[in-house]
């Protein structure tokens, strides 16, 4: 456990948290609302979200 850990608020747009993860090195970020963690957000997460992106533009550019 890290003492005071790298957070995020939820109004962070994903490409940010992408960004931020990849610079830090980080492979998860606790979500904070005020004081209140309010989630985490991983890698897999990320993952998954940019496959589906990725899927969904490679559908709308094939003939």
């Amino acid at each position: 456990m890290v003492k005071n850990p790298l957070t995020i608020g939820p109004e962070m747009p994903t490409l940010e948290v992408m960004r931020l993860m990849r610079e830090r090195r980080v492979s998860c970020l606790p979500v904070l609302e005020g004081d209140k963690l309010i989630g985490v957000i991983t890698e897999a997460d990320l993952i998954e979200v940019s496959s589906k992106l990725l899927e969904s533009y490679l559908r709308d550019v094939q003939p």
